[in-house]
């Protein structure tokens, strides 16, 4: 598999240790539109009845 090789050549990781997981972490590079209100929960819910 080439991708632990090309991280650990990325990184500078010394030759005993081998990347098992990359966790990006950060901001988008783009603006986050919002997303739609939710509705209640009260709205959705229905206990007994329709």
């Amino acid at each position: 598999m080439q991708f632990p090789r090309i991280c650990a050549e990325f990184f500078k990781l010394p030759s005993h240790l081998e990347p098992i997981a990359l966790i990006p972490v950060g901001y988008p590079d783009e603006q986050v539109i919002p997303h739609k209100k939710r509705k209640e929960a009260s709205e959705i819910i229905h206990w007994n009845k329709f």
